[in-house]
């Protein structure tokens, strides 16, 4: 896997799961709306992820009910989850699921000391521009020490070097693009990027 933790969400085809895969990507998104509604239906998933090793697959999870999250896992067998909520992230790690925060920097500090007993996966970390100021990045760096932080959004290769000069070994977050038709896919958007963490 990547020295540097990377998350890519929006995955959608074959192509682009497989190409991440191969650059060392830890986690693979599919994100689900509150309804419990995918962008990638169960059969495309099944399909393309039987050909996948390596990347962890995350269910990333809009709602707040876990009646949904359970009935997503009865048919696609998801057992980790990115939640943005702190009830909802206690009741799933009750029930045996990895799982992960998605927040911004205020709501981290808020729940802050109910964290340690929930021990995430990873947390993303919402930042509102491409650099911090002083206070927030002192707040990341104290995170950072106890917590795998991704940082959200990494939009291009100069966003991403910036965030490696002020945060060292934080976690990335990229997002996939849509295939023009099945096999093709514009790559590019994340190619940048993963090819520098790899030679990192």
């Amino acid at each position: 896997m990547s020295k540097i933790y990377t998350k890519v969400s929006g995955i959608t085809s074959l192509t682009d799961a497989r190409y991440c895969a191969g650059m060392e990507v830890n986690v693979l998104g599919i994100k689900f709306d509150n309804q419990g509604v995918a962008v990638l239906d169960r059969t495309h998933f099944v399909s393309i992820s039987g050909w996948i090793e390596g990347p962890v697959w995350f269910g990333e999870y809009a709602g707040t009910e876990i009646e949904n999250i359970l009935e997503i896992q009865e048919s696609y067998g998801l057992m980790a989850w990115q939640v943005n909520h702190l009830d909802l992230a206690f009741d799933l790690k009750n029930q045996q699921f990895s799982v992960a925060l998605a927040l911004d920097l205020n709501q981290l500090v808020e729940i802050e000391y109910q964290l340690k007993d929930l021990h995430p996966e990873y947390i993303l970390v919402k930042t509102h521009g491409e650099t911090p100021n002083s206070i927030e990045l002192d707040l990341l760096s104290r995170f950072s020490q106890s917590y795998q932080l991704i940082i959200e959004p990494i939009s291009s290769l100069a966003v991403f070097e910036i965030w490696q000069k002020l945060l060292p070994g934080s976690g990335i977050h990229l997002v996939s693009g849509e295939e023009d038709r099945p096999g093709w896919m514009d790559l590019s958007g994340l190619q940048d990027i993963l090819e520098a963490v790899e030679e990192l």
